[in-house]
């Protein structure tokens, strides 16, 4: 049987229980359109006139090897993997570019404007066992969470929680897999609350490509009059891979892997409480990002007659970034204002060697001073109006004003809402961009970017689950690229047009099975030559099904399914990438009240593909572990 046929077969398993499951009385957890709340944002993210999605993992399911599988359900978000272990994982929200979505890893961003992707995050170096909650918002986001935001924004959350538990849980796998992570909540007193969390993870060889990483996180936080909550985080990264551009393991001509060191600091306060004009809350966070990346180069090939040198980089970033708000609530609406500093300090020390060893270091500081007012009012109709803007100023000049509307009301019934979004946002150049010796521009433009969207919202009979159904377009103007001239510079290149469809489910179908998934479908091309975008699927959709057919077992299944996709290398020139279809199973088995066994078995089928060009994907592993809990 091939993994299409076996996934035809689970889809029509997996209808028939949830026809089934229609006909039984509603389970006893409904499922809410709550605004959820975020860290990045400690009065809380009313966010319901946006297009969001929370993802938070079942604790009694084994995790995910990479954050990306954790991720699989969020419509519009594609990541693309450059190979099994060691490779980066590269964020396409809505098919923008990597670095236009702004990721949170407790309230402290995550994103450096000091590397040649314009400030992209790399997925891979986040352990998904360590995040307890994710919240996407696609669209813009400036309005809320400040510049940069022109996809969207992603909000990882550790573990917290007031009751006193520890957890201890140890896996093993193929292809060199280890993990140990261990957590811990306890009570201290009425109004303290402590957290700690710890984690140590391996998996790959030294020839495809390897990944060891590490993290550690505490927190406190405390209730009464003033609410305060504090945490800081560091984690340590040591991988291996072929350069994105090399053609990996299947192309390649050098052979030596690209090796990643790479150390992340996050510190986080927050203090808020009442006053007479409503809800106050100060912020400040703290990043220390520093990166040592080592590449042979890639050999002249196909697509570049010169190929690419090698190079020894290092870099480091430091932000900080506080705020200062208020809010001002009733039954009928509310109103926000703020203020926001943020200050960068990026460094580059790197050497490029032509035969002969060319420095090419930058070093650069910048301030932002910014400011915001969001009000929402729901009217006699039961319609929602909400409308943001927000000005902000760089040290040097730069000026500009984001704003953000949006409408949210009932369709027929409380069980149907509709909403429409509109919304810019703008993105300031990296500091590579601009600052670079050989390549920088710095009279380069920053990139802008205008969203509509529309949507829907149906909660299902009896309140066993939601579909959410999203029509999206968006231009970038100004993007930001590698223009080889002559002469060869970073510079505003093209536009982007994107527009699609997103469609996602949550379903209860009974107490024992719940149902999650997604599809999207995108059409990203470059403007004015309507060239297809490389890296990035026109349509992907995954489905999840969590069964647990005995009190004490748990079983999940994950398809994923991803269109062809345009992608490139030097060895090669442009090539298209086949679509896929892949299957994971996890299961956990409480033995005893405080013993879980999990297993799990990734690409079940042993699929073969790949995600980006010349690096295979995973190939069949089994995992195993245990989970203790005290």
């Amino acid at each position: 049987m091939t993994a299409r046929q076996t996934l035809s077969g689970l889809l029509l398993a997996l209808a028939t229980a949830a026809s089934a499951a229609a006909q039984t009385p509603a389970p006893s957890r409904p499922v809410a359109l709550d605004p959820f709340e975020v860290t990045a944002h400690p009065l809380g993210a009313d966010e319901r006139t946006a297009s969001t999605w929370v993802v938070t993992p079942p604790p009694d399911t084994p995790s995910t090897s990479r954050l990306a599988d954790t991720l699989l359900e969020v419509p519009g978000l594609h990541i693309q993997n450059f190979g099994a272990a060691g490779g980066r994982e590269t964020i396409y929200l809505r098919g923008t570019e990597e670095n236009h979505t702004v990721v949170f890893l407790d309230g402290v961003q995550l994103n450096d404007p000091n590397d040649s992707r314009g400030g992209g995050v790399d997925l891979s170096g986040i352990e998904p066992a360590v995040i307890a909650r994710a919240a996407v918002v696609r669209g813009p986001g400036s309005v809320r969470y400040g510049p940069d935001a022109l996809a969207g924004t992603i909000h990882l959350e550790t573990p917290g929680s007031d009751t006193a538990q520890a957890t201890l849980q140890a896996e093993t796998g193929g292809d060199g897999f280890r993990r140990i992570l261990g957590s811990g909540t306890a009570p201290a007193g009425d109004t303290l609350a402590l957290s700690a969390t710890g984690s140590w993870f391996e998996d790959g060889d030294d020839q495809r490509g390897r990944m060891r990483r590490s993290f550690l996180q505490g927190a406190v936080r405390s209730t009464g009059p003033v609410r305060a909550a504090f945490s800081a985080w560091h984690s340590r990264i040591d991988a291996a891979a072929f350069p994105d551009d090399s053609g990996g393991y299947r192309f390649a001509a050098i052979r030596t892997l690209e090796t990643r060191d790479e150390r992340r600091t996050g510190l986080a306060g927050r203090l808020s409480g009442d006053w007479s004009l409503g809800t106050w809350a100060a912020t400040a966070d703290y990043a220390d990002i520093h990166t040592r990346v080592i590449s042979p180069g890639v050999a002249p090939g196909l697509r570049d007659p010169a190929g690419l040198p090698p190079t020894d980089t290092t870099t480091s970033l430091r932000r900080l970034h506080v705020s200062l708000m208020t809010e001002r609530a009733s039954e009928d609406g509310a109103l926000a204002v703020g203020l926001d500093y943020q200050h960068e300090d990026g460094r580059s020390d790197s050497t490029i060697d032509f035969g002969f060893p060319l420095p090419a270091d930058f070093q650069l500081t910048r301030w932002r001073l910014g400011g915001f007012v969001e009000a929402n009012r729901k009217t006699a109709a039961g319609i929602t109006a909400a409308a943001g803007a927000r000005v902000d100023r760089y040290s040097d000049d730069l000026t500009r004003l984001t704003a953000r509307a949006g409408l949210l009301g009932p369709l027929g019934s409380d069980a149907t809402q509709w909403r429409l979004n509109l919304g810019n946002t703008f993105k300031a150049p990296s500091f590579f961009a601009l600052a670079h010796p050989l390549v920088g521009n710095p009279d380069i433009k920053p990139e802008t970017a205008l969203t509509a969207e529309a949507g829907l919202r149906h909660i299902l009979a009896g309140g066993r689950g939601l579909i959410d159904l999203t029509a999206f377009a968006s231009k970038v103007d100004d993007a930001i690229d590698f223009d080889p001239g002559p002469p060869p510079m970073v510079a505003n290149v093209d536009a982007i047009d994107a527009h699609g469809l997103e469609v996602a489910l949550l379903l209860r179908a009974t107490d024992q099975l719940t149902l999650r998934g997604s599809a999207t479908w995108a059409s990203v091309s470059s403007d004015p030559d309507g060239a297809r975008m490389r890296g990035r699927p026109r349509w992907r959709g995954a489905i999840a099904a969590t069964w647990t057919p005995a009190p004490r077992l748990t079983l999940t299944a994950r398809l994923t399914a991803v269109g062809d996709i345009l992608d490139s290398a030097i060895p090669t020139g442009d090539r298209i990438l086949p679509s896929w279809i892949r299957c994971d199973l996890t299961a956990a088995w409480t033995v005893h009240a405080n013993l879980q066994l999990l297993a799990s078995a990734d690409n079940l089928f042993d699929e073969t593909y790949e995600e980006a060009l010349g690096f295979p994907a995973q190939a069949r592993r089994l995992r195993a572990g245990l989970r203790l809990t005290f």
